[in-house]
């Protein structure tokens, strides 16, 4: 039924777990751990927060210690407790690693480190109004009267009565330090929302993260923002009027209620449902609103789900209320956020493709890469003259030495034209000439057809060649018997010889002189 039962009270001198309560005069707000395991109680006349142990079974509290303003920190790093002068608000964060308080007269939000086992805290630091934080004067903290993390930790929200309005700090969940990013200021009422308002007493946060709510004397008002999912900023969405007195704000863990506490009384709002607007989402139960994810749509109102973009569409933001069709030369899967670009080596003339298998390859002798700039690839492109393309069509490259391309649209390497015989590399890549790419071989050398391409070779012994541009070499002539050799044979000329002259012979080949006839 949810009846209570009364159970116990501690005060502040009572003996608890073995100690005197202390902390707890002018106790203003309370929280409980995520875990369950603590309970946490600011005390604003004795600037404190005081912790409790929670037994999970039978939810008695222990008390365990206090931490005061001007005391000195206990976990060894010699820091004063600060911002705790008037404490009138304190939460814990989602994952339970840290516990921040505001502080009326301190003008601030302070910052404390959770021992996950023991439920201890240790002061780590403090920002108060006027303070220099990420680059900006902090505003919006005097008179700090209430604070809270979002449901994903991402941003803490501090409502302010004297400065009438809302500071918004930006969490990083790691450490939970906060980086002031703005200040809210309240509205006066319906019909003048450029005034602002004295008093912001209490403030609470929707279970998705959505809405905002405040509720501020003297306006005497209910004040809803609308909270900016990624960056936490808020935006003044409606006023609720006519509260007397209203004193704080609560949230049902579901969304569908908002309770106020004002002049005795508590004031309950029943969220009404309403249609859905085009590019977004209700499904059965929702407290509020989705925009439709990146990669769908929904164009209609009132609807529970939002499709996703067909293959070859895609939406790149949320609440999206069509899909835009990709450009030629890119591609989507089916609930795309984005369209790629065809791959190097391919393209595409069409439009709505599904993958890169959609985009078609270049053909022998074209390139497809795509530019710097990231333009998608519509056409494949001719390889010049000089080079062909390779394996994938990304690039096209240069004939290597000893081969030349007077021709554009090489498909191969052994489509640039190998140097004819009697000739060789010049050493030069990419040439489209044959007189760029290919030397005459000089007298004594020579290259044959399939030889190597990249250099003439010298004839070898018992060969010459007497012109350029060999392509073999002639074998040197043989001096008979009865003759001698006037010139030897070298790599570019023949061999020369004589008869022997009267009285002398030779009968071997190839010698250098003639011998003279014995006697007889």
């Amino acid at each position: 039924s949810g009846a209570l039962s009364f159970q116990s009270v501690i005060k502040n001198g009572y003996s608890s777990n073995g100690r005197t309560v202390a902390g707890l005069d002018g106790a203003r707000d309370v929280a409980i751990s995520p875990d369950g395991k603590n309970i946490y109680v600011a005390g604003f006349h004795d600037d404190a927060v005081s912790i409790f142990s929670r037994d999970q079974i039978s939810g008695a509290l222990a008390f365990d210690s206090v931490l005061q303003d001007g005391d000195e920190s206990s976990d060894g790093h010699n820091r004063t407790v600060d911002g705790l002068d008037g404490a009138r608000s304190v939460t814990v964060s989602p994952d339970g690693r840290q516990v921040y308080v505001a502080a009326y007269d301190d003008d601030s939000v302070s910052l404390f480190l959770r021992d996950p086992t023991s439920g201890a805290l240790s002061f780590e630091n403090v920002i108060k109004d006027g303070y220099i934080n990420n680059d900006k004067t902090v505003d919006g903290l005097r008179g700090a009267r209430s604070v809270i993390v979002s449901p994903d930790g991402k941003q803490v929200y501090v409502a302010a009565s004297i400065d009438r309005a809302v500071a918004v700090f930006v969490r990083d969940p790691p450490s939970g330090t906060l980086a002031f990013d703005s200040v809210v200021r309240v509205p006066e009422d319906r019909d003048d929302q450029s005034e602002v308002t004295e008093g912001p007493l209490g403030i609470g946060i929707s279970p998705d993260g959505r809405q905002v709510v405040v509720v501020a004397i003297p306006n005497q008002a209910l004040s809803v923002f609308l909270r900016d999912a990624t960056t936490g900023r808020l935006v003044l969405e409606r006023i609720e009027g006519g509260i007397d007195f209203p004193q704080n704000v609560l949230i049902s863990p579901d969304g569908s209620d908002v309770f106020l506490i004002y002049s005795g009384a508590v004031l309950g709002f029943r969220a009404q449902c309403a249609q859905c607007s085009p590019g977004e989402m209700c499904p059965m139960g929702t407290g509020f609103p989705i925009p439709c994810p990146p990669g769908s749509f929904q164009f209609m109102p009132g609807e529970a789900s939002c499709p996703s973009c067909e293959a070859g569409f895609f939406s790149a933001s949320h609440g999206a209320t069509f899909c835009d069709i990709c450009s030629i030369g890119t591609f989507a899967s089916k609930g795309s956020e984005s369209c790629s670009v065809c791959p190097a080596g391919r393209y595409s003339d069409e439009i709505r493709l599904e993958s890169a298998s959609d985009c078609k390859s270049c053909d022998s002798g074209k390139f497809a890469v795509t530019d710097e700039d990231g333009e998608p690839t519509t056409a494949c492109s001719v390889c010049e003259a000089g080079r062909f393309s390779n394996a994938n069509f990304t690039a096209c490259l240069p004939c290597p030495a000893g081969r030349y391309a007077s021709l554009e649209g090489l498909g191969k390497e052994t489509d640039c034209l190998a140097c004819p015989p009697g000739q060789a590399a010049t050493g030069a890549n990419g040439s489209v000439e044959v007189d760029e790419a290919c030397q005459v071989c000089r007298e004594g050398t020579y290259r044959g057809f399939g030889d190597n391409l990249l250099s003439c070779q010298p004839c070898g012994e018992g060969a010459y060649t007497e012109r350029e541009g060999s392509s073999s070499c002639i074998p040197c002539t043989t001096c008979p018997a009865g003759t001698r050799v006037v010139a030897d044979c070298s790599e570019s000329k023949d061999r020369s010889c004589e008869s022997c002259p009267a009285g002398t012979f030779q009968n071997k080949t190839n010698q250098l002189r003639c011998e003279a006839c014995p006697p007889g």
